[in-house]
Formats: structure tokens, C-alpha cells, sequence
């Protein structure tokens, strides 16, 4: 092998070397801690609840009452918003933000069930939270939570706490 051919490998190799380091090296240093494009925003109109759950899955079930008589006419009275599903877990805790869609009814009922394929047990509510007017009523064998939307058209509160425990 002649001596000459050596100098071209020997940089080569250093040129691919060097790329990957000076490419770690600048954005390394450059770097920001937040995501190009991602937003994080946290709820300021809303409410979340706590959920502590042993015995398997759940379901938390929502409903919009235009007053409290058509909350406390049954269980499934109002009109029904998504339900909320999770498993096994220790003051988990779903937030609600308030929608503009709501600012025709005056109640948010909120109760949990078993969730498909889970045990018989029953949810109770420990504690009520922080928003004025809240109370809790009692449908079918059912503890539920009526909820005021008025104060949480203008801001952000702890609710029920809810557990199988």
C-alpha cells in the first residue's frame, strides 16, 4: 500500500467522527426545554374530581340539567356529555374545562359507576370540594353530585372526591 492513500482514510474517518459531535455539541448547547410547536395550557375555567378506585374499572358519567328539578328527576335526566372510563388508581384526578355550549343550563350532575365488566361496588363521595352550591343527592341507590355552573364559568375548583373504598 502507498504511503499517500493513508492521509485520505485517516480524514474520512475523522470527518465522521467530527460530524456527529459537533452536531450534539451545538444543539446540546442551544437547546431549550420546551417543544417546537406543543402548548401546554392549564384548565382557568373548569373543576376536576378524584377518583380513588381498588376494585377495577369505572365510569364516570355527565350530565347537563337546565335546572335542579330535571337533575333529580332520574339518574339519566339531562343531556349526556362523554363518559369518562379508567381503572385502579389512588386520587386520580379528572378535570373538566367549562364550555361555551353550557352557558344554557344551570347543573352539572356527576356520579361513578362500575365500568364494564367490573364488580358490583359502590362509589361514595368523601368530600363535596370547594364550589359554592354544590350538594349531593341520592337517585336510584345512587350517591350523584349536582354542581352549579355558574361559579365555574369563572373559575377553577376542586370537586368530589370519589371512592369504592
Amino acid at each position: 500500500m502507498r504511503r499517500g492513500s493513508t492521509l485520505p482514510l485517516v480524514m474520512v474517518l475523522v470527518l465522521f467522527l467530527m460530524v456527529p459531535l459537533g452536531f450534539w455539541f451545538f444543539y446540546s448547547r442551544n437547546s431549550q426545554d420546551n417543544v417546537k410547536g406543543a402548548n401546554v395550557s392549564g384548565i382557568t375555567n373548569g373543576m376536576y374530581v378524584t377518583v380513588s378506585s381498588t376494585g377495577g374499572t369505572w365510569d364516570l358519567v355527565r350530565y347537563l340539567c337546565k335546572g335542579r328539578s330535571e337533575c333529580v328527576g332520574s339518574l339519566s335526566s339531562g343531556l349526556q356529555l362523554e363518559t369518562i372510563s379508567g381503572g385502579n388508581a389512588q386520587k386520580y384526578q379528572v378535570a373538566f374545562s367549562y364550555e361555551s355550549g353550557w352557558d344554557q343550563y344551570a347543573f352539572l350532575k356527576i356520579y361513578l359507576k362500575p365500568g364494564w365488566g367490573s364488580h358490583e361496588r359502590t362509589f361514595d363521595i368523601n368530600n363535596i370540594g370547594t364550589i359554592p352550591g354544590t350538594t349531593v343527592e341520592v337517585l336510584d341507590k345512587q350517591q350523584v353530585v349536582l354542581i352549579p355552573l355558574a361559579p365555574i364559568k369563572s373559575g377553577f375548583f376542586k370537586s368530589s372526591d370519589f371512592s369504592d373504598q
